[in-house]
């Protein structure tokens, strides 16, 4: 820590006036201009004033002049920071060049990202982001709501996140993005002033979810099916999950809900709490879509229902202008009853098996595929519990 005398600042020179209790601070630029008459080392102490005595005695007459508390004239400062200056300018220009330089780069790749609709579009199928028939149907929609984004960006820069409002052809992009891919929109979000994926979730949470078959997801698929053939086949998979067994107030539709609940067809175990959700899922065959279109809460569904499910599932489908080639379920109890109910037959040999049945509103047949995967962990159980399998040959 050094020490200097405050007898030569301006009190202009000095952030912390001197005082008698506090230390006082000294500007960055500020230089010592008052030089009086009064005797070199005065007003210090006896200690500091023997040192700087014992450092005079070994500079020159010319330097003892100068070495008034250490100090040297504004002039010689001013005349070193000239000369540095004058040494560093040609790396002062170099550096400002490369910061030029690094700025204009800057610049033309942000240019290059926020061109059109189309290009980030491009980009994440590019990226491998999202896939090539997704592009295709985004090319098709959404080439032209650059423009839109850009309203809304101009009149939401002055809200507060809260009051943000944003268009319909803004609203429809985000959500459709979102569906096909939240990887995707977190990357577009990046680039462009998009809503919070919490936004989209509250505007998806208007449509009707509840038990039943969902009548919003069969008008959507067949306006697609209209529009494009290839997303006319699907197939049809059904799956139950098993869930906690529980009775919880609903406060929008003012009532408790964990009951069993088949929509609009009328259940077994109406007062009965459900212990699991069988879900409907169609999923593309010519073309990479999926869309669940019911779920229903149960408890231990009988085959008999599942089958009336079924049958309303086909024909609803059918309404929309889909075709369903087949239905894949594992291999569980219930599941085998339920295509028994619909005029399938596992129980004879190989060759006289019967793995399809006739749609209830179409003339074709709809198929029965019991996913590999199940019916191998099934065989797996089986051997680890029988030791040993015996097929009878007839000859």
């Amino acid at each position: 820590m050094s020490y200097i005398c405050s007898n030569h600042f301006h009190t202009r020179d000095y952030i912390i006036p001197p005082s008698e209790n506090d230390t006082c601070r000294l500007k960055s630029n500020a230089v010592p201009e008052i030089f009086s008459n009064r005797p070199p080392n005065a007003g210090l102490t006896r200690s500091l004033r023997r040192r700087l005595e014992g450092e005079n005695q070994t500079l020159s007459p010319e330097a003892k002049v100068l070495h008034d508390h250490t100090y040297c004239s504004k002039s010689m400062t001013a005349s070193k920071d000239k000369e540095n200056q004058d040494t560093d300018r040609p790396a002062l220009q170099e550096s400002l060049k490369r910061k030029i330089r690094s700025l204009q780069q800057q610049l033309r790749r942000k240019k290059e990202k926020q061109q059109t609709m189309s290009d980030i579009i491009h980009e994440l199928e590019q990226k491998q982001i999202i896939k090539d028939d997704d592009a295709e149907v985004m090319h098709s929609k959404f080439d032209g709501v650059q423009l839109s984004i850009f309203r809304d960006t101009k009149n939401n820069i002055s809200c507060a996140p809260n009051g943000r409002r944003y268009s319909d052809p803004v609203k429809e992009f985000a959500t459709t993005l979102h569906y096909y891919s939240p990887k995707a929109y977190q990357y577009v979000r990046s680039i462009l002033p998009l809503p919070n994926p919490s936004l989209i979730r509250k505007w998806s949470s208007v449509l009707e979810c509840n038990p039943g078959f969902v009548k919003e997801a069969f008008e959507s698929l067949g306006k697609e099916a209209s529009s494009y053939p290839e997303k006319k086949d699907c197939f049809l998979i059904i799956d139950a999950m098993s869930t906690r067994k529980q009775s919880l107030w609903d406060s929008k539709q003012d009532k408790y809900v964990g009951f069993v609940d088949y929509g609009s067809i009328a259940s077994e175990k109406p007062g009965t709490l459900a212990s699991e959700a069988v879900v409907f899922l169609l999923v593309g065959a010519r073309s990479h879509w999926k869309c669940p279109v019911g779920y229903f809460l149960a408890d231990k569904m009988s085959s008999k229902k599942q089958a009336e499910l079924v049958r309303t599932a086909l024909q609803m489908a059918a309404e929309a202008g889909l075709r369903v080639w087949s239905i894949t379920t594992d291999g569980t109890a219930v599941n085998i009853s339920t295509f028994y109910e619909l005029g399938c037959d596992f129980t004879t040999s190989f060759d006289s098996m019967v793995t399809k049945f006739k749609h209830p509103s179409e003339n074709y047949y709809v198929y029965v595929i019991l996913d590999p995967c199940h019916m191998l962990k099934l065989a797996r159980n089986a051997l680890g519990t029988l030791k040993s399998l015996v097929m009878k040959m007839e000859i």
